[in-house]
């Protein structure tokens, strides 16, 4: 099981926010795949960050 920090993730949630009120729908999933990187986009125009993250990791 992982463990986060509250201060790292309560930010991370704001931020998300942020970039949503903004509707910036690719801002906004790039987040989310940041904050959750199991999530893998099937069969949409957002699976192009699954292949950033595949290779930023």
């Amino acid at each position: 099981m992982r463990e986060y920090d509250y201060d790292e993730v309560a930010n991370s949630v704001k931020e998300l926010a942020s970039i949503a009120a903004c509707v910036d729908r690719l801002g906004t999933v790039r987040k989310m795949k940041e904050l959750v990187p199991e999530y893998v986009s099937q069969h949409s125009e957002f699976e192009r960050l699954d292949k950033e993250n595949s290779q930023n990791n």
